[in-house]
């Protein structure tokens, strides 16, 4: 069990100036004051089991709680006056079983079910502007996901990692009662469901050379409360990525690195006519080499060289770039005090 509190006191003044400076007959000085205080206090536990009869398997079960209490109060004195006054208390629990398994040296395999719900409530005493977010009341956060890893050495120079997971959230929201109503209003606010996969691979085909890869494929869509309205569609895309790194050491002193990245998504949105076509889709690559050179026993140079290009369509290409950056770093180890001799005297 672990608690907090934090308390956090601020004020400050502030200029809501209006107009062109450059012309004076337009310009409008609105000076203002504001001031704003945070309260919080946390309660944290966390408990787990662990079973290990079984041969070869690990059973696990593990549980975290929170419960989080927010005073938060904002006031602004000139120009558009404003005071709020809101408290806050947050209920959250996590929880996750499963097992990992290793019935052989070669083969590791492990999996596990995870549950998060975040449960928060809302009590506005004071909020002289209506508008967002003083309106919301209540709002809760389900998460449910499950991941299953395999692990393969077959031999001392490879090794190979394959993963899945998926994720579920589902959002809901309840407000102040709505004008001509009949109570609170509870929506469900919106819905998010993805899919990860990957592959991952190490070699060290020689005592000096060592080399790793990753390969991620995801995709996701999220929906969102939309109230019929067709200029709302779901966001929905994926996303590939590659990593791969490689190290060669050409002696004790030296050695060189090189990386490359990439990235691809597709998330941008056809136009159908109603909808908004927001949405991004980007292409990126970047390469890193450098070597690293230990100088003496303490003191150690390192020089990179990246390039970056960077690709976003679905902006028109206003985002797009090509970068190149030359790193280099010297990092020096202080040497430490040689330690007393430790030896016990005795006394007679």
């Amino acid at each position: 069990m672990q608690t907090e509190w934090q308390r956090q006191e601020g004020a400050g003044n502030i200029n809501l100036d209006e107009g062109n400076p450059y012309v004076p007959e337009e310009f409008i000085q609105t000076p203002a004051i504001v001031q704003s205080d945070l309260d919080k206090t946390k309660v944290m536990e966390t408990a787990g089991l662990r079973y290990t009869k079984i041969p070869y398997t690990v059973l696990f079960a593990e549980g975290h709680f929170e419960q989080e209490s927010i005073g938060q109060y904002e006031q602004e004195e000139g120009g558009p006056s404003f005071t709020r006054d809101t408290d806050a208390y947050n209920g959250l629990r996590d929880g996750r079983v499963g097992f990992n398994t290793s019935p052989w040296r070669w083969l590791t395999f492990s999996t596990h079910y995870l549950n998060r719900l975040s449960d928060t409530d809302y009590d506005h005493r004071v909020d002289t502007t209506a508008g967002y977010s003083a309106f919301i009341t209540h709002r809760k956060i389900d998460t449910d996901e499950a991941e299953a890893k395999l692990v393969l050495h077959p031999v001392n120079w490879l090794r190979t990692t394959l993963t899945y997971r998926r994720v579920t959230t589902d959002y809901s929201t309840t407000t102040d009662t709505v004008p001509l109503g009949n109570g609170p209003e509870g929506i469900p606010a919106g819905k998010y469901d993805a899919q990860v996969f990957g592959f991952g691979v190490t070699l060290t085909p020689l005592r000096r050379l060592y080399f790793s890869g990753a390969f991620t494929y995801s995709d996701s869509k999220t929906t969102t409360a939309q109230n019929g309205s067709q200029s709302v569609v779901p966001y929905q895309g994926n996303i590939y990525s590659v990593y791969a790194t490689a190290n060669y050491a050409l002696n004790n002193l030296t050695r060189f690195q090189c990386a490359y990245s990439y990235s691809r998504a597709d998330y941008g949105q056809d136009y159908t006519g109603e909808n908004l076509p927001l949405g991004i889709s980007y292409t990126r690559h970047g390469l890193m080499a450098g070597v690293s050179r230990q100088l003496t026993e303490y003191l150690t140079t390192n020089l990179r060289y990246g390039y970056y290009h960077y690709l976003e369509p679905t902006s028109g290409g206003f985002n797009d770039y090509t970068a190149h950056g030359v790193f280099a770093t010297l990092m020096l180890k202080w040497p430490q005090s040689p330690k007393p001799d430790a030896k016990r005297s005795y006394a007679n």
